[in-house]
């Protein structure tokens, strides 16, 4: 077992080395990988370090889902500060087995930060026609077994935006947005919802930030600590730790503080 975990460990650390070589060259999906490859070489360090008496892989999902509450805690405290009577949305993926802890996590902290109950609604995937079920006795797509972009299209995006607007004065995406979200038909509409991401990439989305589609935004802290204590007690020292959250009043400030979280436009 802690020989697959090194294998697995060194070839997660070549995809993350990988993804930062996309992104200097430009492209959006590199970051993305850069991160995965990161997240995942560390649960896999972690994991080593478990057969030899280290922390266990449980405590360091423990501490993730911890610091995934605070950071949709304080995505939810902006809100309210921002929009204090606002009726929130908050768009989940579908929701595989080993993934409902965290979307309640997710759930958890952006209730306590708005201080109310929130609605869920659970994007409904769009499948190629190739890999859509035939007839009524075919098995579902075990979605966990595909890539996230093969079913998180700007298609069912689309269709779950369609679906809040006139309901909802703001949307929070727990999925981020697709990776052909520019194809969105909901950039065109005048009566959208504003959007909030409780995580994914921000890299092309500063435009959006800064007109106010999207009204706030997490991301990793480039200078994040993945140490396996748990957060803080004080949450805007909890989050700073991991995280920052972009919002349309301070894009400006994050642009200069971190100038390679968004792709540089001329």
């Amino acid at each position: 077992m802690k020989i697959l975990l090194i294998v697995v460990m060194i070839l997660a650390a070549g995809v993350m080395l990988w993804g930062l070589a996309q992104q200097k060259k430009g492209v959006a999906a590199g970051k993305i990988f850069a991160v995965l490859g990161a997240v995942v070489a560390l649960l896999c360090a972690l994991g080593t370090a478990f057969t030899g008496g280290g922390v266990s892989p449980e405590r360091a999902m423990e501490v993730h889902l911890a610091y995934t509450r605070v950071a949709t805690e304080k995505l939810g405290l902006q809100l309210k500060e921002k929009a204090p009577a606002a009726k929130v949305l908050l768009l989940v993926g579908p929701r595989f087995a080993e993934g409902d802890k965290m979307t309640d996590a997710l759930a958890a902290g952006l209730e306590k930060g708005l201080g109310a109950k929130v609605e869920q609604m659970e994007l409904k995937p769009e499948l190629p026609p190739a890999m859509a079920p035939a007839g009524a006795e075919a098995p579902p797509v075990d979605l966990a077994m595909l890539p996230p972009e093969v079913w998180f299209t700007a298609a069912a995006m689309d269709k779950a935006l369609d679906a809040a607007t006139g309901k909802y004065e703001v949307v929070v995406s727990c999925l981020g947005l697709p990776m052909d979200f520019k194809a969105m038909h909901f950039w065109q509409k005048p009566n959208r919802p504003k959007l909030a991401l409780a995580q994914g990439d921000i890299y092309q989305l500063r435009p959006a930030i800064e007109d106010g589609t999207i009204v706030a935004a997490v991301t990793a802290n480039p200078k994040a600590e993945y140490d396996q204590s748990r957060p803080p007690s004080n949450l805007e020292a909890a989050f700073a730790k991991r995280f920052i959250l972009v919002t349309t009043e301070n894009v400006k400030e994050i642009v200069a503080q971190y100038p390679d979280l968004f792709l540089q436009t001329p």
